[in-house]
């Protein structure tokens, strides 16, 4: 089952079990014929439009997405309040990633105060945001997010004792950046017939 980069690799012999107990024949579906240009998954911050599905390895098609939401674990980078952008086979504003020093604001196209970004998270250690208001419509989108608790400190999933009696989260405590307001607001037009901007 582990792959070549995990130390063994079983070649054609991978996972038989599993593909005896679950293999189903599915026809290959372009998402684009079941799935939204655009979907707001408002519990978790997170707003993602695209233009299409390529049905071939190169793309033209736009792609953006924003979040702004609390934080559950996982990948964990001062992302609140932050976007990206493909478009045209270019990567205009891009998530570069977990290594360091890109587990930075910069890495995240995010507003600096005072020359510091949001406050520091990382390993598992995360910031909450809010996307405080929305509107959705089928001709543009309008989104509101809130990251000003992200500059300030972590995340109430990281206090003491949470999510389990015996976890100590206070290696990320420091490198709070308090502001007053950080607000981004967001304009998606996606007319039928009118070129996507944002």
């Amino acid at each position: 089952i582990l792959g070549a980069d995990d130390g063994f690799d079983a070649g054609t012999l991978v996972d038989h079990v599993s593909t005896v107990l679950w293999h189903r024949s599915v026809v290959p579906v372009n998402p684009a014929a079941v799935l939204p240009r655009s979907f707001l998954w408002k519990d978790r911050g997170l707003y993602y439009f695209r233009t299409g599905w390529p049905s071939h390895g190169a793309s033209d098609d736009v792609v953006f997405s924003f979040y702004d939401g609390p934080f559950h674990g996982g990948h964990s980078q001062e992302d609140q309040g932050s976007f990206t952008l493909y478009a045209f086979g270019a990567r205009f504003a891009a998530d570069n990633g977990f290594d360091p020093p890109n587990a930075k604001s910069e890495a995240h196209n995010l507003v600096f105060v005072d020359g510091k970004g949001e406050h520091y998270s990382g390993n598992s250690v995360g910031t909450d945001g809010r996307l405080s208001a929305h509107l959705l419509t089928p001709y543009a989108d309008y989104l509101f997010g809130d990251a000003t608790a992200a500059y300030g400190t972590h995340s109430a999933y990281n206090a003491p004792g949470v999510p389990f009696p015996d976890d100590d989260w206070s290696y990320g405590y420091s490198g709070a950046n308090p502001v007053d307001h950080a607000l981004r607001e967001w304009l998606v037009v996606h007319e039928e017939g009118v070129p996507p901007y944002f």
